[in-house]
């Protein structure tokens, strides 16, 4: 892909990819206008026309929150191409900063990394206080600048029942598993909040089979590995606070960013 282009004035020069699913289902690329003569961000979304109006709707939705916090990048326009069944939202892109994925390969400093998931639950506590949720938050659609300021750069907004399946390997609720039936919808992001903070604690991914697991009955986890057996240096509040934050039930999670921000508050200042 070297090019978009929906009408002759309407067209994009694709300069980076930032991320592709494996799928091909969703992906994110640094773009040129070539009618506005600028940079921007392009999330490109595999939309049935079936659910079309829904794409719609998230769309409205992130330009609503953008008017809540100064972190969410602007939507400029939408574009459906309806034979590709493609759903195309161009943004804002934000520049000089680095995904917190590409932070967590360079290691990182644990008190920095708790900083940035503060100031992300700055984002999303207006999005969490209006009942709605991400659904798929995870290290590569979180932009960090140098002063740890930080940009949620992409979105799949809704306050309906999660779809089983969405989100990303690692980081969806096992809620939003296939497999996992009558556990509750709510507190999806704050459980891919604690996959992260068990990332940025132990610079391990949380794997399922290997760091945890389903028990038979698919009630709750048949055994857990904990951040601190990993890193004995973490504070024991913290490696609770992960723990809770990636419960199987949601009602055992934090119940919003808000909280989740109070909590690690307290906890960075125990953090060297």
């Amino acid at each position: 892909m070297n090019n978009l282009q929906f009408t002759k004035n309407y067209n994009f020069t694709i300069m980076k990819k930032i991320y592709k699913n494996s799928d091909n289902t969703s992906a994110f690329y640094e773009a040129f206008d070539n009618s506005e003569k600028r940079k921007v961000g392009i999330k490109s979304l595999a939309v049935p026309k079936k659910n079309l109006s829904q794409a719609q709707t998230e769309a409205q939705m992130m330009n609503y929150f953008g008017t809540k916090t100064p972190n969410l990048p602007s939507l400029y326009t939408t574009y459906y191409d309806d034979q590709k069944e493609r759903f195309y939202i161009v943004m804002q892109l934000i520049e000089n900063g680095r995904t917190l994925e590409k932070l967590i390969e360079g290691r990182l400093p644990l008190k920095q990394g708790i900083q940035i998931m503060i100031n992300l639950c700055n984002i999303l506590i207006p999005i969490h206080q209006e009942n709605y949720q991400h659904r798929d938050l995870k290290p590569s659609n979180i932009m960090v600048q140098k002063n740890n300021q930080v940009y949620l750069i992409d979105f799949n907004l809704s306050a309906k029942t999660p779809f089983k399946g969405e989100g990303t390997d690692h980081y969806r609720a096992p809620q939003q598993s296939e497999f996992v039936l009558g556990v509750g919808q709510d507190r999806v992001d704050i459980f891919s909040l604690g996959v992260m903070l068990y990332q940025l604690s132990t610079y391990q991914l949380p794997v399922m089979g290997q760091h945890y697991a389903v028990d038979r009955e698919h009630k709750g986890w048949r055994f857990f590995k904990a951040p601190v057996e990993i890193n004995s240096k973490i504070p024991n509040k913290l490696n609770d606070l992960i723990i809770n934050c990636m419960s199987f039930s949601p009602k055992d999670r934090p119940q919003d960013a808000n909280q989740l921000k109070r909590n690690l508050i307290h906890i960075i200042k125990e953090v060297r």
